[in-house]
Formats: structure tokens, C-alpha cells, sequence
């Protein structure tokens, strides 16, 4: 009797052994979860956009046309969620404006630092491309998280500041999207802008 409450006593401490790992392992999972969506939710620091481009950036390049303007990292992963919602939101308002996009290069890489899957994309929406050497350009117009948009109007004033996806990295329909839909439709709506969800640009590797 005592050899068989020795082997059960080993069996219920092993089982206990083993039921203490896993409750960890369950517990640090569900903790990791909830730090995934936790950052996927964060957008990044708000930010005051620039009210009128700078005139010697030469945009539009035909007078009296809006003009749409996204800060992107291509190397952030959020990045190509960003792109994807902007051809789709392009789709639905074909020929509304015209679409510059600012790649952010480090100072002192070559150009060829942004080469890569990105661009390509972007040059599919028929947005033109300028390479922004330190982020300078995205900081003159204020913006500070890749995917952000700045829509001016006709007249070359600010009426969209804001991200286009939901989340980070999440295809699909969004306040920021639906907003600029209808501005670019020329529709009337009581928003101007909403959170970005993305990197720093020039805090991202």
C-alpha cells in the first residue's frame, strides 16, 4: 500500500508539474496576443499637417487640381496595407486628384534603398514617386507616421489629414478611407481627419 501511494504521489506531482507549465504557457500566449493587438490598435502620435503645400514643390503639376500626398517608410510592414487602401480608394474616384508619394530614404543611402516591392505597387496606383532623404519633406508637411495622407484641394488648401486603414497593417474599410472617398467624390462630410495607424518614419530601421 505504501509502494502504490508512493507512485500515485509521484503521479500527482508530476501532473501538477505539468499542469503549472502549461497555465504559464497559456498565460504568457495570452498575454503576447494582447500585446499583437494592443500595437495593432496604436496609432501613431498625432499630428498637425501642413495648411498649403510648398509652392516650390511645383504641385499639382497642372494648376487647379487637387493634390494628394501620402508619407511612406518603405521598409515599415504597415506600409503596403496603406498603398493597397489607397489604389482602392483611388478606384472609386478615378482621375480626382493626383497622387505624389514620399519615400523616406536615410541620409547618405542611395536612392536604391527604396527599391523594392513597394514602389512598384505605388507606381501601379499611377502615383508619381519622390524620394524624401531624411524625411525632410514629410516633415515640412507635418506628418510623422508612415501612411499618412494630406489631401489639398483646388485651391491648395488642407482638408484630409489622417491614415487610411483600420489598424496596423489591415486591409479594409476604415473611418480615414470613407472620408476621403467622399471628399474626393466631392461629397460633403462633417470629418477631416483620422488616426495612423503605422511606424515612425523616421523611427523605423
Amino acid at each position: 500500500m505504501v509502494f502504490i501511494g508512493s507512485i500515485l504521489t509521484r503521479d500527482l506531482r508530476r501532473n501538477l508539474k505539468l499542469g503549472l507549465v502549461l497555465g504559464l504557457w497559456v498565460a504568457a500566449l495570452g498575454a503576447g496576443f494582447l500585446l499583437l493587438i494592443r500595437y495593432q490598435q496604436t496609432p501613431g502620435p498625432p499630428a498637425l499637417a501642413r495648411k498649403r503645400l510648398p509652392p516650390e514643390w511645383g504641385l499639382p503639376a497642372q494648376p487647379g487640381r487637387p493634390v494628394l500626398v501620402m508619407a511612406l517608410h518603405p521598409r515599415c510592414p504597415c506600409s503596403r496595407a496603406s498603398v493597397s487602401e489607397l489604389g482602392r480608394i483611388l478606384s472609386r474616384a478615378p482621375n480626382a486628384c493626383e497622387v505624389c508619394i514620399l519615400l523616406y530614404k536615410p541620409a547618405g543611402e542611395p536612392d536604391a534603398w527604396v527599391e523594392g516591392p513597394l514602389p512598384d505597387e505605388v507606381r501601379l496606383q499611377g502615383g508619381s514617386i519622390r524620394i524624401d532623404a531624411d524625411g525632410s519633406m514629410a516633415g515640412r508637411l507635418g506628418a510623422t507616421t508612415s501612411g499618412q495622407v494630406m489631401l489639398y484641394d483646388a485651391a491648395g488648401l488642407l482638408c484630409f489629414e489622417g491614415g487610411i486603414t483600420a489598424s496596423r497593417g489591415h486591409r479594409g474599410d476604415s473611418l480615414g478611407g470613407g472620408v476621403l472617398t467622399r471628399l474626393l467624390r466631392g461629397e460633403t462630410t462633417d470629418k477631416s481627419g483620422s488616426p495612423v495607424f503605422g511606424c515612425s518614419i523616421q523611427g523605423y530601421p
